[in-house]
C-alpha cells in the first residue's frame, strides 16, 4: 500500500517545477491525500484483522484449557497430581504459542512476495555469452564505422510479431544517417539491435566486416556507445560518470568536456573532474 504513495511523492518532487508552472499543485495534493487514505485504510484493516485473530486464539485456547480442566476433574482419581498440574500449565501457555505460530504464518506469506520477485528475475531468459573466445574483434575495431543491415528481422519476445522486418541498408563510416518514422515504427529498435539488446530472428548486422552476433556481448558493447534521448547521470563524481572503468587519461576526459561545451564549467569547480554529481545531475541543472 505504500508503493503508490512513494511513487507519487517521487514523481511530484522530480516534476515540481512543471507542476507549479501549470498550476497543478492542488491536483497533486488531492491525489496524494487519496493515495495516503488508501494506504492508511489498508493498515487499519490489517490491525483490525490482527486484533480479531488474537481474540479468536485466546478464545480457542481458553476452551482447550476449560476442556482439559474438566477432564482432569472427572478422572482426578486415576491421574497423578503432578501430571494434572503439568497438563493445565502447558494448556494455559498454549495461547502465546498459537498466537506466535499465527503471526509467523502471516509474516511468511508476506515474505513470499519477495521470493516470487527473485524467482521472476532468476527465470529470465539468459543473454548471449559475455565473451566469445573463438571470435574476438581487433583492438582498434571498429576503425571505419561502416554498418550494414542485411535482411534483418527481430522481435522483442519469442512468438511476437517482428518489430523489424527484412531491414536492408548500409551506412558508410562517418556518415550521418537519420531514421524517420511514426511512433512504434522501430527506430529505437534499430539502435537496440546494434547492441544486441534485441536478438535477430533472421538476417545480420555487420560492423566493419564483423557480424555482431558472432562476438561476445562485452566486446560488442565496450566498443560502441549510444547517446540516449534522456541523459542518465548517477550519483558520484564527474570522473566516474565519464569513465566508470577508469580506463581513460584526464586529457581524454577534458577533450570530451570541451566538445560538450562543459570544459569551462567543470574547470571552475573546486574539485574539477572529481566534483560531485547528484542523482540525475540535479546540481548541474541548477548550476547552469
Amino acid at each position: 500500500s505504500r508503493s503508490p504513495v512513494l511513487s507519487h511523492f517521487g514523481e511530484t518532487i522530480s516534476g515540481a517545477l512543471s507542476i507549479r508552472a501549470f498550476g497543478a499543485t492542488e491536483h497533486f495534493v488531492k491525489t496524494l491525500e487519496y493515495l495516503q487514505d488508501n494506504s492508511i485504510n489498508c493498515h487499519m484493516h490489517a490491525a483490525s484483522l490482527d486484533g480479531c485473530r488474537m481474540v479468536l486464539v485466546q478464545l480457542l485456547t481458553s476452551l482447550l484449557s476449560l476442556g482439559a480442566a474438566l477432564v482432569t476433574v472427572l478422572v482426578r482419581h486415576s491421574l497423578d497430581p503432578g501430571m494434572v498440574g503439568m497438563v493445565l500449565s502447558y494448556t494455559l501457555q498454549m495461547a502465546d504459542e498459537v498466537s506466535l505460530v499465527g503471526l509467523m504464518s502471516v509474516m511468511l506469506t508476506a515474505s513470499l512476495v519477495a521470493v516470487e520477485r527473485v524467482m521472476e528475475y532468476f527465470n529470465l531468459p539468459q543473454e548471449a555469452s559475455w565473451r566469445n573466445a573463438k571470435v574476438q574483434p581487433s583492438a582498434g575495431w571498429p576503425t571505419l564505422g561502416e554498418v550494414a543491415f542485411s535482411e534483418y528481422s527481430a522481435a522483442y519476445r519469442n512468438g511476437d510479431k517482428p518489430v523489424l522486418r527484412h531491414i536492408n541498408f548500409k551506412s558508410r563510416g562517418g556518415q550521418k544517417v537519420g531514421v524517420v518514422g511514426r511512433t512504434g515504427a522501430g527506430k529505437s529498435t534499430c539502435a537496440l539491435a546494434l547492441f544486441r539488446v534485441v536478438e535477430p530472428k533472421t538476417g545480420s548486422i555487420v560492423v566493419d566486416d564483423v557480424d555482431v552476433t558472432e562476438i561476445g556481448l562485452h566486446d560488442l558493447r565496450l566498443k560502441m556507445t549510444i547517446i540516449p534521448q534522456d541523459p542518465v547521470l548517477f550519483a558520484g563524481t564527474l570522473r566516474w560518470n565519464l569513465d566508470p572503468f577508469n580506463d581513460l587519461p584526464d586529457e581524454a576526459l577534458w577533450k570530451a568536456l570541451e566538445q560538450a561545451h562543459l570544459k569551462d564549467f567543470v574547470a571552475s569547480q573546486e574539485s574539477g573532474l572529481d566534483c560531485d554529481i547528484a542523482e540525475g545531475g540535479d546540481n548541474l541543472r541548477s548550476s547552469r
